[in-house]
Order: C-alpha cells, then structure tokens, then sequence
C-alpha cells in the first residue's frame, strides 16, 4: 500500500532506509491489519493518505522495536558498556519501560491517523 518514494517525498521521513523500508512497512501493515479488523484496506480515496501516513509512522516505530530488541543479547539489556578492555554490564528486564513505550506509541499513532475514520469500529456494521 505504501512504497518508499511515498514515504521519503510525501511522508517526508528519515528513519527508514530504502532498503529496510519494505520490512518495516509490511510489520507496520500487520499491526493495522490487527487493529482495524483488515478494513484499512477499504477505505475510500480521502482516507488513503492518511493510512499510508500511518503505516509509515508505525514503520519508524517497528524499527525502534526492533533496534531494542537488537539490544537484548540472551534475555538480558546492556546498562552500560565500557570501550578500553571492553566491559560491559548487562540487567534482566521482566518487561522493559522502553518496550512498554513502543507499544502504547503504536496504538497512539493509530488513534491519531484514524480516531475519526471509522477504522477503529469493533463492532458489526449493518448495510441497509
């Protein structure tokens, strides 16, 4: 739905290489899948700009997710590093703040594109 050449020129964002734009675009479609029970899709052509809007956001937010979880190394999270005779030392987080973070952003990112699209509707739609 998205390609990169929307989302450098129109989007107008950074955090996302050509290259690992279409990884990141297709997590961030599942998660709108998820939450708009596949209707995202659908819309009509005022709101398409506003979905692919979306989906790049959610993009550069799968990305964040992904660089904490680079971040991990066997269940625990570097606290700090030392470079001179590398040292490092490392926490096991439970369930990090950051984490934590990252998925009330999506969903904040998802109410401020579509609150007002009708996507968000969990309920069944009667056509008369």
């Amino acid at each position: 739905m998205v390609d990169f050449m929307y989302y450098s020129t129109v989007f107008l964002g950074q955090e996302l290489t050509e290259e690992n734009f279409p990884y990141f675009s297709r997590q961030a479609e599942r998660y709108l899948q998820f939450v708009t029970a596949g209707r995202y899709k659908d819309v009509c052509e005022d709101q398409q700009e506003v979905v692919k809007d979306c989906i790049c956001e959610l993009a550069e937010l799968e990305q964040k997710q992904k660089n904490l979880e680079s971040k991990i190394e066997n269940g625990q999270v570097i606290s700090s590093e030392s470079v001179g005779s590398y040292s490092a030392s490392y926490v096991t987080p439970k369930y990090t703040e950051e984490n934590e973070d990252i998925q009330n952003q999506r969903y904040s990112v998802v109410k401020k594109y579509l609150a007002f699209t009708g996507l968000l509707y969990r309920g069944v739609c009667h056509v008369s």
